[in-house]
């Protein structure tokens, strides 16, 4: 009987260790199944604001051919912006002036659908929400208002293939909250908006000669915890006139 018992007991503790070994890789399995799922997701969101991206920017060129090569302004005197009217509950500068965009209230393309998710939380998410226009195309002079404005042609752009018209955009809202902008600054600005690197520390651009392309971060905006920075250490990515020294 002692035996029998013993052998029983061996017996119910080899199983034990099988089925921890089970659990663990299962576990395990879990993990890399999740992680699978996730980058798959991230892969879906970054493909579709890809998507996004290179029809904002094709909108902005259409603009610039209709309107003597000057590129859309970022605002206005009324502060009609380029993606959205001033309570974001309508369109703006380019889906009134573009024919081909339709109507801007019921289409996503002028948000990224990660930063939907990002900025929903905080209840950041209007409809217009997610990419930023590069402010130096519209504002070259630095100043805020007409008449002051140099308005900048398509054909002044010195490398169109470096200079980026938008991309995924964001803009610390307070010290520790992250909220969208319709804008993006260069780095010699010192201040937001900032490119918004969310597609796995990815930002998605689309440039002047009309291609999208990721980028890294290349100068921390000071929030690169946050996710927030620029395109290029300098200018290079956003001043349509920049030569190097």
């Amino acid at each position: 009987m002692m035996k029998q018992n013993t052998k029983h007991r061996k017996h119910s503790e080899f199983t034990l260790i099988e089925m921890l070994v089970v659990i663990a890789i299962i576990a395990a399995l879990a993990t890399m199944i999740g992680s699978a799922v996730f980058q798959v997701k991230g892969s879906g969101e970054k493909a579709l604001c890809f998507s996004n991206l290179r029809q904002v920017g094709l909108m902005h060129l259409q603009y610039a051919d209709n309107n003597e090569g000057i590129f859309c302004p970022a605002w206005d005197e009324t502060f009609c912006q380029w993606d959205s009217a001033s309570n974001y509950k309508e369109g703006g500068f380019l889906s009134r002036s573009v024919h081909e965009a339709g109507d801007a209230n019921n289409t996503e393309v002028f948000s990224c659908p990660a930063a939907q998710k990002k900025f929903r939380k905080k209840e950041y998410a209007p409809k217009f929400a997610g990419y930023g226009y590069n402010y130096m195309l519209s504002f070259a002079s630095h100043r805020d208002f007409p008449p002051a404005f140099r308005f900048v042609k398509t054909v002044k752009v010195n490398r169109p293939g470096k200079v980026v018209i938008a991309a995924d955009a964001g803009v610390m809202w307070s010290a520790d909250e992250v909220g969208p902008t319709s804008f993006l600054n260069q780095p010699s600005s010192g201040t937001g908006g900032y490119a918004d690197f969310r597609h796995q520390e990815l930002a998605n651009a689309v440039f002047v000669d009309g291609h999208c392309e990721s980028r890294e971060m290349k100068k921390s905006g000071g929030q690169n915890e946050k996710s927030l920075g620029y395109l290029s250490e300098d200018d290079s990515a956003y001043d349509p006139f920049f030569r190097k020294k």
